[in-house]
């Protein structure tokens, strides 16, 4: 291997590392909350890991790492994101979110995010609501 590595400069990359520069310009034009920066950056530096892990050789594919909760099944960590967006949730909004998803699956992983006491719940039957657990 080659250090520095040789790399040829070509279209396709210039296109790349302007639209890149673009981005980030959108970026920082928009005017977005402390926690969903930090978010992003988080995400960023993970992502700029693995594809340098992935560049040395490393065949690194998983993507849990990538994920803000890797211990929870990705439908259940969909939900969590969800309830989190919109901080009060019915059965029947996520309901719309999954429409190929049984009913009597959704309430099971909305009952196994209570039993991890991740969300909390409120009201009766038709009037319940789902909301992040503080």
């Amino acid at each position: 291997m080659k250090i520095p590595p040789n790399h040829e400069l070509n279209y396709e990359l210039v296109g790349l590392v302007k639209r890149i520069e673009s981005l980030r310009r959108y970026l920082r034009s928009l005017h977005l909350s402390p926690e969903v920066k930090e978010k992003i950056k988080r995400s960023n530096i993970l992502k700029s890991a693995i594809f340098s892990a992935r560049l040395s050789g490393n065949s690194l594919k998983n993507y849990d790492f990538l994920r803000e909760n890797p211990f929870l099944p990705p439908r259940q960590e969909e939900i969590l994101n969800i309830i989190k967006d919109h901080m009060v949730v019915s059965f029947d909004m996520i309901r719309r979110r999954f429409t190929k998803v049984p009913k009597r699956t959704l309430r099971w992983d909305l009952k196994k995010l209570l039993d991890r006491k991740l969300i909390e719940k409120s009201g009766e039957t038709r009037g319940r609501y789902y909301r992040v657990r503080k």
